[in-house]
This record gives C-alpha cells, sequence and structure tokens, in this order.
C-alpha cells in the first residue's frame, strides 16, 4: 500500500453488518489487527443515523450536505484517512442498506472532486464481503457498487484487496474457519505501508 513513508496509516473502518460478531465483522477485525501502527476508526453504520440523500443538488454548489447527521463528520474523516476498509454481508447481491445510505450521501465527495477541490494525496480501498450461498457472479453488483464509489470519491484500489467469501450460512465469529482468518489477515497484511507494500 504505497500511501507514505509513515509507519502509522489512518484507517476508516465501515462495518456494513447489524452483528458485531457476525462473519463479516469478524474478518474485518482480523485485517484490522494485521495491518501493523495505524490509527483505526471504527464505524458500525447500523448505529448511525445517516438520512437517505434526496438527490437536492445543494452539494453541487458547496461542499456540505444540508442533512447535519452522522454523516457530517464522516467526511472529513473519508478525506483524512490513507485506507478505506469495507466490510459487509451480502444482502441480495448488494450492500445492506445503512452502507447503500452512507455511499449514496459521499455525493458531496463526488461533487467537490467535480469541481477540482479535496485531497490529492493517494488513498487506498479495501473490501471484505461475505454471502451465505454460492452461484455465479453472486459478488458482481456489489463489487460494481465499491468499485464506483471508490473511483467517485477518489481511492485506488486492486482486485485482491476484495475479499469475497461465500457458503458463510450460519458462519460467526466464534465458527469461523482458520483458512477465512488467515485470509483477512494475509489481506492486512498487503495492505501495510511501506516499500513494495
Amino acid at each position: 500500500m504505497p500511501v507514505s513513508e509513515r509507519t502509522e496509516i489512518r484507517v476508516l473502518a465501515l462495518f456494513g453488518s447489524p452483528r458485531k460478531t457476525g462473519a463479516s465483522s469478524t474478518l474485518h477485525e482480523s485485517l484490522l489487527a494485521a495491518l501493523g501502527p495505524a490509527e483505526v476508526r471504527r464505524v458500525h453504520l447500523y448505529d448511525a443515523a445517516i438520512h437517505p440523500c434526496t438527490a437536492c443538488g445543494h452539494c453541487a454548489r458547496r461542499r456540505e450536505c444540508i442533512f447535519d447527521d452522522d454523516m457530517t463528520p464522516l467526511y472529513e474523516a473519508i478525506e483524512e484517512a490513507d485506507l478505506l476498509s469495507i466490510s459487509m454481508p451480502l444482502y441480495f447481491s448488494s450492500p445492506p442498506g445503512p452502507l447503500k445510505l452512507f455511499i449514496d450521501r459521499c455525493q458531496v465527495l463526488w461533487e467537490s472532486t467535480r469541481r477540482r477541490e479535496g485531497a490529492a494525496k493517494r488513498r487506498w480501498g479495501s473490501l471484505i464481503c461475505t454471502g451465505g450461498a454460492r452461484y455465479r457472479n453472486m459478488f458482481l453488483p456489489t463489487v460494481t457498487i465499491i468499485r464506483h464509489f471508490f473511483n467517485s470519491i477518489g481511492y485506488d484500489y486492486r482486485r485482491e484487496d476484495f475479499l469475497l467469501v461465500a457458503n458463510m450460512e450460519g458462519i460467526h465469529g466464534a465458527t469461523m474457519p482458520e483458512k477465512h482468518l488467515s485470509g483477512a489477515r494475509k489481506l492486512g497484511s498487503a495492505l501495510r505501508p511501506g516499500p513494495g507494500g
């Protein structure tokens, strides 16, 4: 993760599951633990009060939203982070509602980018997504949404920074197979800053 020469990175960790010890949350914590020195801000989106975007057009003119809610301080957190890590369970092949609300409210940042405002530093994005079943292209809609989201707010990503885990029905923190925990730790290690990292 070639974001800087600093040994400590700023991480905004978005948890998109209603279960704090569920499969995606457990894997996310394993990733975060493997990052090494990091300033981590955890946001459990089911605990956040975020109003839906109403396409009012206000942010097309000013770098702010008409709604002053739990999303307001997260704009600055997104701008300051070196790494934006997202975890979520798959809901009908797409992100859960609270995560989609968060993404939609980032229209503020997209409009700011169109006006050539905002941070110029290189930032990185990653995704952990778990699904209960296994079927062809089950993660494709979500991966497309997250890719567009990262592109829109100026975060780089690689396909290998997306950990997609199927067949997770009934699995939670206490029953998580070691191979999946290892995969999350491996991703966390790959996202560490430094030469070649």
